[in-house]
Parts: C-alpha cells; sequence; structure tokens
C-alpha cells in the first residue's frame, strides 16, 4: 500500500482512543486523523475480555465520558459498556475514522520530515504510513499474554484450565466444582457469577484483598428516571457525587489507614455467618488502597458464601494434580475448572517499537513530561489514566491538554514540540512512574523494570489526583522551557 501522511494518528479505539478522537474532530477540524486498531472491533479491553460476569469496578458517571451521558445504573456489564462505546462513536460521527485490522508494530522519527513513519501490519502484509503526531492510546493491558505464575505440574491436570482474559465462549461450568485461583476485583466479578450454576465454586487467595460491597443505584439517576431531574443535570450530579465518594474513602485510606482497614473488615464481618474467620481470610496484610479496593456488588459474594455456594481457602499452592490441586498446607481440592485470575501483564504504548533517527528509545531511561510526553520524543502523546479514579477522568484531561498543545504548536508555525530538560531540569530526581507506597499491586511490581520514570518535581510528575490535575493542565503554560517548538 502506498504511504501517506496523517496530520495525528492515534492508536487504539479504546475507551482513551475515543476520547481523543471526539476531541481532534471538535477542536481540530482542519486537521486530518485517524484512529489504528488492530481488532477488527472497537472497544480495547471490553471487547476482549468476555468472562463471566465482566463488569466495570469503576462507575460509569465517570468512567464514561462527559460528552456521552450514561443515565443507567452505576455498575455496568461488559456487554452493556460495549454497547456504549459502540453508541458514542456512531453518536458523534468517528466510526469511519478507525481503521480496524491493523496493528502498529514501530515508528520511526525523522528530524528532516518532521514526521513518524509507522510500521503496520495488516493480516500477512506490512505497509507504512507517516503521522506528523503519533497518540498512543493503547492501554496498559498486555491483551495478548496474561499473567500466570508457573504453578508445578500445571500440565498433569485433566480438567480445564483457563485465564479470565482468554475466556472459552463456549465453556459451561453447570453442575461442575469449579477453583478460581486468585482474589481481588476479578475475583468478585467472576466468583458471584460461576457460583450461580457450578456445583461449587471455591476462591483460593495467597493472601486477603479488601472488599466492600456497594449498591448498584444513584439517587440522581433515580430522579432522573422519576422525572424529577432533566439528564443532563442528573449526570452532572451522578459524576460529582462519584468523584466526591471515591476521593473520600482514598483520603480516609490515607490518614486514617488502621481506621479504615477496620472499618472495611467489620463491614465484611457483618455480612458472613457469626464466628466466619474473617481475620484469615478477609483480613489483608496491607493497608487499603497500596492495591484496589474490591467491590461486591449487591453483597452477593458475601452471601453465596454465607450459603455455602462459596469457600473461601487461604493457602499456597504446592502443585497441580491430575484432579485438583494440593496446597502447601497439605489440603487438596478436586476440580473440573481451574481458573487463573491471577492478574494481568502490563504493557507500554501498546508494545510499539519507538526509535528517533532510527536510534532505538528506551523508554525505561525517560522521564515523562506531566505524564502525557516523554523527553527527547518530539509529536508523541501517550495516554495514562487514573488509578484511584475512573480511566476516563484523566483520558479527557489529557486529551482537551494535547489538542491545545497541538494546535499552540501549528499556530506558532511549528511543526514539532518535545519535551527538553532544561540546565535547571537536570539535577531533577528520578521516581517510579507509580510510587511503590502509594500503589503496589504485584502487576506494578511487576512492570517497574520497564516502565518509564516520573521526576522529582513538576513539570516530570505524574499525579493521581484528578482535581489537582484538572488545575494544572487548565492552568500550565505551553511555553514553559520545557517544550521545544521546532
Amino acid at each position: 500500500m502506498q504511504s501517506k501522511l496523517t496530520d495525528i494518528t492515534i492508536v487504539g479505539a479504546g475507551l482513551s482512543g475515543i476520547a481523543a478522537a471526539y476531541y481532534v474532530k471538535k477542536y481540530l477540524p482542519h486537521l486530518s486523523f485517524e484512529i489504528i486498531e488492530s481488532a477488527e472491533d472497537l472497544g480495547g479491553t471490553w471487547r476482549d475480555h468476555r468472562f463471566p460476569g465482566v463488569r466495570s469496578d469503576s462507575d460509569l458517571y465517570t468512567l464514561g465520558f462527559s460528552f456521552q451521558p450514561w443515565l443507567k445504573d452505576p455498575i455496568a456489564s461488559g456487554q452493556q459498556i460495549l454497547n456504549y462505546l459502540n453508541e458514542t462513536v456512531d453518536t458523534h460521527q468517528l466510526r469511519d475514522s478507525i481503521v480496524f485490522g491493523r496493528r502498529v508494530k514501530a515508528a520511526n522519527w525523522s528530524n528532516h520530515d518532521q514526521c513518524w513513519t509507522l510500521q503496520i501490519q495488516q493480516s500477512n502484509t506490512q505497509y507504512q504510513a507517516q503521522t506528523r503526531f503519533l497518540w498512543m492510546c493503547a492501554g496498559y493491558f498486555n491483551l495478548k499474554y496474561p499473567y500466570v505464575p508457573a504453578f508445578e505440574n500445571m500440565d498433569q491436570f485433566r480438567g480445564t484450565l483457563v485465564h479470565p482474559q482468554h475466556w472459552p465462549q463456549d465453556l459451561d461450568v453447570t453442575g461442575k466444582k469449579v477453583v478460581v485461583v486468585g482474589s481481588g476485583a476479578t475475583a468478585a466479578t467472576i466468583v458471584p457469577e460461576l457460583a450461580k450454576t457450578a456445583q461449587h465454586v471455591t476462591m483460593l487467595q495467597r493472601s486477603p484483598s479488601y472488599y466492600y460491597s456497594i449498591e448498584n443505584q444513584n439517587e440522581a439517576i433515580s430522579q432522573y428516571k422519576t422525572g424529577e431531574l432533566a439528564a443532563d443535570k442528573a449526570y452532572s450530579l451522578a459524576r460529582e457525587q462519584s468523584l466526591s465518594h471515591e476521593a473520600a474513602l482514598y483520603q480516609a485510606c490515607i490518614e486514617n489507614p488502621k481506621a479504615t482497614a477496620a472499618k472495611l473488615i467489620d463491614g465484611v464481618r457483618a455480612q458472613l455467618p457469626e464466628g466466619y474467620d474473617v481475620e484469615t481470610h478477609f483480613t489483608p496484610t496491607y493497608m487499603p488502597w497500596r492495591q484496589r479496593l474490591a467491590k461486591v456488588v449487591g453483597g452477593e459474594l458475601f452471601k453465596q458464601i454465607s450459603d455455602n455456594q462459596v469457600t473461601v481457602v487461604t493457602d499456597h499452592i504446592e502443585a497441580f494434580t491430575q484432579q485438583g490441586l494440593k496446597l502447601v498446607s497439605g489440603a487438596e481440592i478436586e476440580a473440573d475448572v481451574i481458573v487463573t485470575a491471577t492478574g494481568f501483564n502490563l504493557q507500554m504504548m501498546g508494545g510499539v517499537r519507538l526509535s528517533v533517527e532510527h536510534e532505538e528509545c528506551q523508554l525505561v531511561n525517560k522521564l515523562t513530561y506531566r505524564g502525557v510526553m516523554f523527553e527527547g520524543l518530539p509529536n508523541c502523546f501517550n495516554m495514562l489514566g487514573y488509578l484511584r479514579t475512573s480511566w476516563s477522568m484523566r483520558s479527557e484531561l489529557v486529551s482537551k491538554y494535547v489538542v491545545k498543545l497541538i494546535d499552540h504548536t501549528l499556530k506558532k508555525g511549528c511543526l514539532s514540540v518535545t519535551a527538553t530538560k532544561r540546565l535547571e531540569d537536570q539535577a531533577v530526581g528520578v521516581n517510579p512512574l507509580i510510587a511503590e507506597a502509594e500503589f503496589n499491586p504485584s502487576y506494578i511490581k511487576r512492570s517497574r523494570p520497564f516502565s518509564p520514570k516520573q521526576g522529582s518535581c513538576a513539570p516530570w510528575q505524574y499525579y493521581q489526583d484528578y482535581e489537582q490535575e484538572r488545575e494544572i493542565f487548565n492552568n500550565c503554560s505551553l511555553d514553559d522551557g520545557v517544550l521545544i517548538y521546532r
């Protein structure tokens, strides 16, 4: 195929890519743009994660877009979210801008041409395309390769072994004994759904996670449904309520971690039978929000435990057997199906190999500029969301900022913008992109050796606070001496 030059190329047609495309189309209508998507349909995580009960762990008032109101219950199924994303794309006429079935393998920046040359794979062929601005919206999941520990004798198990990320659509657990290895958000989602039809479900965890029950309803949306509030007002209120609640919960975890931990654990204890061993199975060894808090909709998981549909076992796997699992304690668990809900692997920039003048960029050695650009990479933006607030809240902030930055670059009569350390920035300290003291689940630990870094001071930092970043992105200078225009 013949090489073409596009003003803006967005990689990925998930939540981030759709947000980016919306703001490009709205504010830069004179520029050409396209979204390159490796799959044959949009949706990203919500397209690829198809395990039973898959749902949002965040409410859709904040996970959804400000420009596409969600006026239903806060927690939505994976299919509902996928429908919502398709409705958003069609409502705002973005579908014709998506090029499906093409994977960006590599991108090289040319200083002479002032553009990126993309190596794109389509089926069994490869071709090149050029773009002025490269906008990575591929998320951080490695959707192809989930994380599965190398348990001993896994190949000996005679039943069905499956990871939630690669769930076979024809797998039926009706009447079967199921073991879900892992705890946390995925377990809180998949265990209650499997327990509806399975003979029995065992949730096997190495150590406990924090859980809390929520009701799948919102007062403002209920008032909209009864005609008491207009749609836009109800959505705005629901969004504000959610942000306020999540901020208050996080603040309590940071300021009074022991008291908040005790409150969360007592909340679980109140939903389980008297005498249940909460200390063993629901008392984590870490303080709350060092890992995500797992939401249980309507307390369903605790009801199933109370009804003996679900058993929680806290132990370590010694080895797989033909019939199931042997534990370090000596106990054995029989299973027809074992689900390894053991987590996922992270992947920066969608796995695209980046180079400048054919010299490969090692992102692990790069500082991030406002969590959007990387030092020394011209016209390259990366979408990273929040960890304690819905991903989309940051994707919209970043989209507005990037659109302003592109417009500012071109209005200056320039073709490129690069974040470059000033003389006074040479002494900036180097910290992990996600601080260990702030958030430290296993998948973050595994990713640190290959992740970019952030600095010890602005503008080389990536904050996890929506209100703080909203102030920053709305007021920061685009001529700060760090952004170099050419």
